[in-house]
């Protein structure tokens, strides 16, 4: 592997686990789980999931363009006088970290 490509797999890689180490600490999203609740959250994590993911493929991880998705988005309100905005459901997306992570580097 050149060094490049070793450069852009430790990019993909640390904003995996830098996302992963984020929601695990999430108070919150873990207070939502245990209600049985889906947790929301801004759009722009999943765009930096799937940043993570194009690095990845280019550095020659095997990533299928169908696994770089745009987010699934729902409208919600931050509080019950806030304006509506798009938001992502918080533990999938901690999941789809979990899984690639085990996926890409199994070792770490």
């Amino acid at each position: 592997m050149d060094s490049d490509k070793a450069e852009l797999r430790a990019k993909g890689l640390a904003t995996l686990r830098n996302i992963e180490r984020d929601l695990d600490r999430s108070e919150e999203l873990h207070r939502y789980q245990e209600r049985g609740e889906d947790h929301a959250g801004s759009p722009i994590l999943h765009e930096q999931y799937n940043d993570a993911l194009r690095q990845l493929q280019q550095a020659g991880e095997p990533i299928r363009e169908e696994e770089i998705r745009p987010a699934v988005t729902r409208r919600a309100r931050a509080s019950k006088h806030a304006p509506l905005e798009d938001t992502i459901n918080l533990s999938l997306l901690r999941s789809k970290v979990k899984q690639m992570l085990a996926r890409i580097d199994p070792q770490n």
